[in-house]
């Protein structure tokens, strides 16, 4: 299936410098988004499928993994397995889907009795090495939040129903949207929502959801002339060719992508300028981030310096500066908003 491409969406700088990010480094933290509709936030998410490299899966597993490396029920197949080379997933999580929907089931009496796994992989496990997109993010239940925000930072979906637990492969790019009031009409004047409606719809945005994205951004219509003057710039191809050349000179100068660099190897790894450590001093001393945030915006600050062109110079101030911009825009947003 094609989309409108990446590369055509009018203005909407920060939240395509946001995806471009987890193009290069897919596991760097994920994104929020917060926008009112016609503001191209599904529009971006879908267009990025086209930028993202195409993978070689086993043709008939529900899971996409990887030939290389197969899950349990490919490696368990006498047969050799069937490969096929593909673009990536992007699932869409409803926000009427049921547990059983998103984390998927299991067939506890066929285990129990044939001992055999039993299972029917959830909406987690079907965007496994593809994009889990979320729109309205904070309509959805809590524990369903929480499943699929335990999926995105380990990596796994773990299925347990009565005696049997089940274990599915659950590594995506999460993406979530919101609007910024019920009708999705922007800010305030703009629509019939009233304050206590508004604020009832964003304190459902609770600071632990908001931790969990690495970043987040807000964005606004475009102008009249902008949409009227939009064209030229970056091809799709050239915007592609810019990722696969970043996530290649990341792997060849420090051996693994950035989000797998530990924390005790930062400084070797992603060392930084002076100006860029200060810049991360002040903001753990004014109690603008937290151990994690500090290790995450390194991760995320090293990924932008990749794509600028420059894999082994170290991590300058701008780059620091870009990491905190998308990290802390939509707390901000959120504040100003319920303010």
């Amino acid at each position: 299936m094609r989309y409108f491409p990446f590369t055509a969406i009018v203005e909407q700088g920060r939240l395509k410098q946001a995806l471009l990010l987890n193009a290069v480094n897919p596991a760097v933290g994920g994104v929020l988004i917060m926008g009112p509709s016609g503001t191209g936030k599904s529009t971006a998410v879908r267009g990025l499928a086209e930028l993202l490299p195409e993978i070689d899966v086993v043709a008939d597993c529900a899971f996409s993994c990887d030939p290389a490396d197969p899950c349990d029920a490919c490696r368990a197949r006498p047969e050799a397995l069937p490969v096929a080379r593909r673009r990536r997933r992007i699932v869409d999580l409803p926000l009427n889907a049921t547990e059983d929907r998103v984390a998927g089931s299991v067939d506890v009496a066929r285990a129990l009795t044939e001992g055999v796994r039993a299972l029917e992989p959830g909406l987690l496990a079907e965007a496994n090495r593809g994009i889990l997109y979320v729109d309205e993010i904070n309509l959805l239940a809590d524990h369903l939040v929480d499943s699929m925000l335990d999926a995105a930072a380990t990596g796994i979906v773990r299925v347990e129903r009565e005696a049997v637990s089940v274990v599915e492969p659950a590594r995506f790019l999460l993406v979530a949207a919101t609007n910024p009031c019920p009708c999705g009409g922007g800010p305030p004047g703009s629509c019939d929502c009233d304050d206590g409606a508004r604020l009832r719809y964003l304190r459902r945005l609770s600071g632990p959801l908001l931790d969990r994205f690495d970043l987040r951004v807000g964005v606004a219509r475009p102008g009249v002339d902008d949409l009227l003057q939009s064209g030229g710039g970056e091809s799709t191809a050239a915007a592609a060719a810019r990722v696969q050349a970043a996530r290649t000179a990341a792997i060849e100068a420090r051996g693994v992508l950035n989000s797998e660099i530990p924390a005790s190897h930062l400084d070797i790894l992603a060392p930084l300028e002076p100006a860029a450590r200060l810049m991360l001093r002040t903001e753990l001393e004014r109690e603008r981030l937290t151990g994690r945030g500090y290790h995450r915006i390194r991760r995320v600050a090293r990924t932008i310096a990749d794509l600028s062109g420059d894999p082994s110079a170290p991590v300058g101030e701008q780059d620091v500066a870009m990491a905190l911009q998308l990290r802390v825009r939509m707390r901000v947003s959120v504040r100003e908003q319920v303010a």
